[in-house]
């Protein structure tokens, strides 16, 4: 058996380690410019958080902004109405990377850590929001207060009145139309009006709740739950298959009309259907006609075409003449040049007509024949149209594809239409479930055992479930992950623990807060110092205040394969992000 050379081998395996190197020094500096794409966004998120809670903090009471990062998160977040604000205006998934959030998403115990998050707000009478969307829990609830009101009487709603905030739950203008309603006298109406939007009293204890509002406040009630419960929607992911349902239902409608009704709708859509197709059957005559009648439109119509021509002449040659006129006059008479002008023209006129016009029709064949082409369209369209109308209508309703046409045609007329209308349907449903979530304490008016038996029999996904569900948000583009989700109340404490430093120097953000007489405002800095050799970072001590500058340097293997650097993030100074040309 032939005994291979050890130099051979030391070779073989030289080749393979060159090799493995090679694909490192290709792929490695993709995923570092990645990483550092991701550290970017996530240190530009976290700058504009602070930024969101900064604004929240100077709207409550007589606060200035603040410097202090602890004292804004402390302050912002103890108040339930600033926290539900900032929940919906903070991307929480994005102050961290994506491996960072999946990291976290395991550390934690779904399903349990969920079922508990919504039965503590159950308990604590709390919207419920989007952790009612959990195994469609909203729609068991809604169902249960829809039986609820089904045979309800004046005692059942009395002994549920004061769970339901009923102003916000029929919506505003139905609120005032009940108050207004005719058959309510004006002195009950004006004073319900008074009472309950000025001074903030409730609707159940104005004097005409018994008589007048009560019995249409409950319909009113019904109808939102009506259309929270509304089945027949579609979802924007599901516009494909509503077009070919809605599409199959038109034309099955449209199959069973008689051929009187067919020829009604033919003749009802033909004009629009005409003016949709118009241009194009024009651009398919326009050429040939053209070159049929072009010599003889232009003997009999060769005066008036000159005339065109040389009136555009004219005009363009005007242009340029006033700049040479007028460079050409002594710098005395340049300033009387513009009331002189007119005149001056008309003098030079024929003169350049006689010496340049011949040459410029000879220099611009291309022009003047474009020239006297749209001349001849301009004219030749308006007696093509009405032949050209009758003979497409001839060839249409000669077709053996005449009522397949006239379906299609209709169907692209009215898609759009149609699926807007599902676009809204699906708003109103939505908004339908939003008041109700937030305007009926369901613990009340259910029972605290019903409701935390139907959050006990939810089926939640695990952890590997939940970060499935995560990845799939984001992929279909959504900006607020955790907050559609009803997940940001489980990951906020982690997310405010790092929202303080820069992903890449891990010092904290410089934030200058700026109080004059005239105005206030606060900027933000990533503490990067973007220097032209050495990259720095700030570092400052939150209780001593001081500051420090450290060096920041590149891991050993970006210098050895590439494809990394450290840069400033940016900033937010007068309420601007330099990273967004826009501003806010």
């Amino acid at each position: 058996m032939a005994v291979k050379a050890k130099g051979n081998i030391f070779y073989e395996i030289l080749i393979v380690v060159l090799a493995v190197g090679l694909v490192a020094a290709i792929l490695y500096p993709s995923k570092v410019w990645q990483g550092e794409a991701e550290a970017e966004n996530v240190c530009r998120a976290r700058m504009d958080a602070i930024y969101q809670m900064e604004l929240r903090f100077q709207m409550m009471g007589d606060y200035v902004y603040t410097d202090s990062l602890a004292m804004l998160k402390d302050t912002v977040f103890t108040d339930i109405q600033a926290t539900q604000s900032l929940d919906t205006l903070i991307q929480w998934e994005s102050l961290v990377s994506l491996n960072q959030l999946k990291e976290m998403t395991f550390q934690k115990h779904f399903p349990d850590d969920l079922r508990q998050l919504i039965r503590e707000k159950l308990i604590a009478r709390e919207p419920l929001d989007n952790l009612a969307k959990w195994d469609d829990l909203q729609t068991g609830l809604f169902t249960k207060f829809q039986d609820m009101l089904v045979n309800a009487g004046d005692e059942e709603i009395e002994a549920i009145k004061e769970y339901i905030l009923w102003p916000y739950l029929v919506g505003e203008d139905t609120f005032y139309d009940i108050l207004r309603a005719e058959g309510v006298p004006a002195s009950i109406s004006r004073q319900t009006i008074r009472d309950v939007g000025s001074r903030g009293e409730k609707i159940y204890d104005s004097r005409g709740w018994e008589q007048y509002y009560r019995a249409p406040f409950v319909e009113a009630v019904k109808g939102v739950l009506v259309t929270a419960l509304d089945k027949n929607v579609w979802l924007e992911s599901q516009k494909d298959e509503w077009e070919k349902m809605a599409r199959e239902a038109a034309d099955a409608a449209l199959d069973t009309l008689s051929d009187a009704g067919r020829d009604s709708v033919w003749t009802q859509f033909r004009a629009e259907f005409w003016d949709e197709e118009r241009e194009k059957h024009w651009m398919d005559d326009r050429d040939r006609l053209w070159e049929e009648e072009r010599e003889s439109w232009l003997a009999e119509n060769h005066e008036m075409s000159d005339r065109v021509i040389a009136q555009k002449w004219e005009a363009e040659r005007k242009k340029t003449w006033k700049d040479e006129a007028k460079e050409a006059l002594p710098d005395s008479l340049k300033p009387q040049f513009p009331a002189l002008a007119d005149s001056l023209w008309r003098i030079a006129l024929d003169s350049l007509r006689e010496y340049e016009y011949p040459q410029w029709k000879d220099n611009n064949e291309k022009e003047v024949e474009t020239t006297i082409n749209n001349l001849w369209q301009t004219r030749r369209r308006v007696t093509w149209e009405e032949g050209a109308y009758q003979k497409w209508i001839d060839e249409e309703t000669a077709s053996s594809k005449f009522w397949q046409n006239v379906k299609d045609r209709l169907w692209k007329k009215n898609k759009d239409i149609l699926w807007q209308d599902e676009v809204n349907k699906l708003n109103q449903k939505r908004y339908a479930q939003k008041r109700l979530l937030t305007s009926v304490q369901w613990a009340n008016l259910l029972g605290e055992d019903q409701v935390l038996s139907m959050a006990d029999a939810l089926s939640l996904p695990n952890n590997k479930g939940m970060w499935s569900r995560i990845i799939t948000a984001r992929e279909e583009k959504d900006e607020r992950i955790l907050y559609n989700l009803g997940l940001v109340p489980l990951y906020r404490a982690q997310l405010l623990a790092l929202l303080d430093n820069c992903p890449v120097s891990h010092t904290r953000y410089l934030v200058n807060v700026v109080d004059t007489t005239e105005f206030d405002y606060c900027n933000i800095y990533c503490p990067i110092i973007d220097t032209a050799k050495v990259m720095m970072a700030y570092d400052i001590d939150p209780v001593a205040k001081d500051t420090a500058i450290i060096e920041l340097r590149l891991p050993g293997a970006v210098k050895i394969f590439g494809g990394g650097e450290i840069v400033y993030h940016g900033d937010i100074v007068e309420n601007r992000q330099s990273w967004d040309k826009k501003g806010k």
